[in-house]
Formats: C-alpha cells, sequence, structure tokens
C-alpha cells in the first residue's frame, strides 16, 4: 500500500473517530517516562502493515534498546509516516519505580479516559498485575465509558513497536526527541 497519501495526524484530541492506545515505557536516570501512540481504529489495518514490513530488521521487531544507530534512525523515519498522536507522561523515580509507572499510568489513564479510546495495549512486563489494578480503578472512578485493555508483547501486537520507538526517543532527548515534536500532543508530569 503507497502510505505517502497519509499525512501525520495534527496534535489534535480527541480523535472524531474511535481510537487505540498503545503504551510502553522508557527509563532515563531518575526519569520514568510512560508513552501511548493514539491510532485512529480507521487505520490501524494499514498502520500494522506498515510496521510490519518496515520494522524488522534480522528477521525480529524493533527494540530501540539494542538497535544500532542506523536501525534506529530507520525506525524513527518510519515511525514519522503513519498519522499518529503521542501522550507522554513524566514521573521522578522516588521511592520505586513501580510507584513511578503507577502515578504515569494513572495521569496517563485518566487522559484516555476523556477520549474515544476503545483499547489500550500495554506492553507485557512485571507489572501486569499493578496495571490491571489501576486500570480497573481508573475504570470504576471515570464518569466516561472506560476502555478495554490488555497486556501484549511485540510479537502479537506490532504496533507496540511504535510505542517503544516513542518511549525510546523521547527519553534519549536532543535530535531524537525533535524528530516526534510533530506527533507529540501533550507532555504531562505525574
Amino acid at each position: 500500500m503507497d502510505d505517502s497519501r497519509h499525512q501525520p495526524a495534527p496534535a489534535t484530541y480527541p480523535y472524531p473517530m474511535p481510537f487505540h492506545a498503545y503504551i510502553d515505557e522508557s527509563i532515563r536516570g531518575k526519569i520514568y517516562f510512560l508513552v501511548a501512540v493514539h491510532i485512529q481504529s480507521a487505520d490501524i489495518g494499514w498502520i500494522r502493515t506498515h510496521v510490519a514490513s518496515k520494522l524488522k530488521f534480522r528477521g525480529v521487531s524493533v527494540h530501540m534498546h539494542h538497535e544500532s544507530e542506523s536501525v534506529r534512525k530507520q525506525a524513527v523515519r518510519e515511525f514519522c509516516k503513519p498519522p499518529i498522536t503521542v501522550d507522554i507522561v513524566q514521573a521522578t523515580i522516588e521511592r520505586s519505580t513501580l510507584d513511578a509507572r503507577a502515578r504515569a499510568l494513572r495521569s496517563l489513564g485518566d487522559e484516555i479516559a476523556v477520549g474515544k479510546c476503545s483499547l489500550i495495549v500495554l506492553e507485557n512486563i512485571s507489572s501486569d498485575l499493578i496495571d490491571k489494578r489501576i486500570l480497573r480503578d481508573l475504570g470504576k472512578d471515570s464518569h466516561h465509558s472506560f476502555p478495554e485493555y490488555r497486556h501484549m508483547t511485540p510479537s502479537q501486537e506490532p504496533l507496540l513497536q511504535l510505542a517503544d520507538i516513542a518511549a525510546w526517543s523521547f527519553g534519549r532527548g536532543g535530535e531524537w526527541r525533535q524528530q516526534l515534536s510533530s506527533h507529540v500532543r501533550k507532555v504531562l508530569k505525574a
């Protein structure tokens, strides 16, 4: 599919249509970043195809922490092509990484709850039970219809690679962060 006709989405929110949020993390020193990549439901099919064809190196999914500079640069270029927006939550690690993640997820969940999000996908990590409790509590407290959520791996859901690219690049800072700027809708502190 020719994806050159798709322009990056303006950083507006909420989407006029339902969207899915793909969430990953990055840790830089004492700062914990939780990043949500928002994709309109109508675009998920072609973006998943784009990611599957453009973001596989050596036959495996991209994981920015383990990639060479050239692979990272290509991954960020491909990240910038689809119409997506990104929300980022920064939390200072005070007591523990899990505490920072919990605060960040609560902030991000509040943001997502007011939009037309129909699905939240988080990368499968050791905090799955804590994540589920936080999201369940947010759903109970929400005045809106709270989205379904699930934990998956990038091999199960290739779109999690976009969240990994955004989290790593934003956390790295400098020109890496600058390349994402047209897609970043909001940066929050937790």
